[in-house]
């Protein structure tokens, strides 16, 4: 009856991390995206004016 208590709180506390490494994955992936983004807008301009000055 123990072991049988402690399974679903097992069950649930696994799928829970699940959804939670999914969630963070995806949150990393639009941060990279947005990052990546940024970086190709602003290091041009960086190089230009290095260029320029």
């Amino acid at each position: 009856m123990h072991s049988c208590g402690r399974l679903p709180n097992f069950v649930v506390k696994q799928r829970w991390n699940h959804v939670y490494t999914l969630s963070l994955f995806s949150m990393y992936i639009i941060y990279y995206e947005e990052i990546l983004s940024w970086s190709i807008t602003i290091i041009p301009i960086n190089t230009f004016n290095r260029v320029a000055s």
